[in-house]
């Protein structure tokens, strides 16, 4: 068990927070009129409670640096000589556009508002830093005041849609070549979000930790075994190196032994296989979480803490996406990736990133022309040449323009490969209920409480009370 931060511990915390947020607004890197960060977004990036958050909101109030918005959030305060900012003018047209904050360092997504804003003057960007959190409500809120008017999603958060009020998301017409995502972020006939970007689920394990221990790199043939056994080899006590380790809580991971195993296969003949096999491979993967020389127990809870823990070399191997390669350029060690090992069925969790826009905007055709503009061929190129997040066109996607190429592992290009591995969320057949019944179980599972058996019978009544409401 964790032990409670000390009062001094807090205090420096609540501190910090105070101190970096009024000095982004003294720099007007968040300037008048601008938003926050959600109080869920600000309590993980300091380590506070949310009512600690408040807290330190109140002060930088106090302070006059900040105002709170009832049912919206804080933002900056304007000068009192100031209008406050009108949705459109005759010169200035304000677009509001909500998104995750992680795809300013992934895709460089704060600098294409800043070119887009460049290229069109007469529209003032609003950005609005959406929390992964409580994600639907959120949105739902800035909508319902009329401060989002272009918005990012990605398919977690849309398994909310179907329990939700979505008139106001506008259909969006599919446009070019998009094959490998074309069942995301469709309801019914209705495309909702355009595929900005997105990344397979794939393993990514540090060559010279291979190399010092004398074991073969991993490859397309890697059963879980295979895995497990090599992760055994790589661990090292005495330099505090284990062997492998990802959240098997995440909702971007767990599905992934479903899918290999159960997801998408009719009730019936496939039944009583699908269970054995999702049964072994979950007892298998429990065996591993055991011995905790080899796997790091509850040592992250993100997956910025995966990150931090393969960039330390205190792990041999991730379970990883392309989004978190960002993070490894800088990597003081040589890494590459592999496909996700199978022993059944070959299947990797995507996850794809849309763009959506609100139908009910005053600014429609703006918004819509932003969106136009993401997904263009040389926005959509450049994200290919200057991160290594793959964009969602398939031409970018594709491309073997020049880039970032010494910072990519060698296997980069490895998700062409496996383009017939993908599989989305939605093939789960479990709706955002469903998901959060399966994800409970789990840790019942892993504590040996309960038995692989019951992990099945959830998914599998979950799955029958999805299709029902469907």
């Amino acid at each position: 068990m964790k032990n409670r931060p000390t009062r001094i511990q807090f205090q420096i915390k609540l501190d910090d927070m105070v101190r970096v947020l009024s000095g982004d607004i003294e720099r007007e890197v968040l300037k008048p009129g601008d938003y926050l960060p959600a109080e869920s977004e600000l309590g993980e990036k300091f380590g506070l409670s949310r009512n600690s958050v408040r807290k330190g909101l109140d002060l930088l109030v106090a302070e006059g640096l900040i105002e709170k918005v009832p049912k919206v959030g804080s933002r900056v305060k304007l000068a009192a000589e100031e209008e406050p900012p009108k949705r459109e003018s005759e010169s200035e047209r304000v677009l509001h556009v909500g998104y995750y904050s992680s795809l300013d360092r992934q895709a460089g997504f704060d600098r294409l508002l800043e070119e887009y804003q460049c290229q069109n003057p007469q529209v003032r960007i609003q950005p609005v830093y959406l929390p992964y959190d409580h994600y639907f409500d959120t949105l739902e809120r800035y909508q319902q005041n009329g401060l989002l008017d272009v918005f990012t999603m990605n398919m977690n958060h849309f398994l909310e849609v179907p329990g939700r009020e979505t008139g106001w998301m506008k259909p969006l017409e599919p446009g070019g070549k998009e094959s490998v995502l074309r069942e995301a972020f469709v309801r019914g006939e209705d495309r909702l979000l355009q595929p900005f970007v997105y990344s397979p689920v794939v393993l990514c394990f540090n060559r010279e930790h291979f190399a010092e221990a004398g074991v073969p790199e991993p490859d397309g043939d890697w059963t879980w075994l295979d895995l497990f056994q090599t992760a055994s080899r790589l661990s090292d006590p005495d330099k505090q190196r284990y062997g492998l380790y990802f959240n098997p809580l995440s909702d971007n991971r767990w599905p992934v032994f479903l899918l290999q195993t159960i997801g998408g296969s009719p009730d019936g003949a496939e039944d009583a296989e699908g269970k054995a096999r999702l049964e072994k491979l979950l007892t298998l993967l429990r065996d591993l979480m055991d011995d905790q020389t080899v796997f790091p127990g509850a040592a992250a809870d993100s997956e910025k803490d995966e990150e931090s823990l393969f960039l330390r070399g205190k792990v041999s191997m991730i379970l990883t996406t392309y989004y978190s390669l960002n993070a490894f350029k800088q990597a003081p060690f040589s890494y590459d990736l592999a496909p996700l090992p199978q022993d059944a069925r070959p299947a990797t969790l995507v996850l794809p990133i849309g763009l959506g826009v609100n139908r009910q905007s005053p600014v429609h055709e703006e918004a819509e022309d932003l969106v136009s503009f993401l997904l263009s061929a040389g926005i959509q190129a450049r994200i290919r040449r200057t991160s290594l997040t793959i964009p969602g066109r398939e031409p970018a996607a594709e491309s073997d323009w020049p880039g970032e190429e010494g910072k990519r592992p060698s296997r980069y290009y490895l998700y062409r490969e496996i383009v017939s591995h993908f599989r989305l969320h939605t093939h789960l057949g479990l709706s955002a209920e469903g998901m959060e019944r399966v994800r409970r179980e789990l840790p019942f599972f892993l504590a040996h409480l309960e038995d692989a058996s019951q992990i099945y019978r959830v998914w599998k009544e979950a799955r029958r009370q999805t299709i029902s409401l469907s």
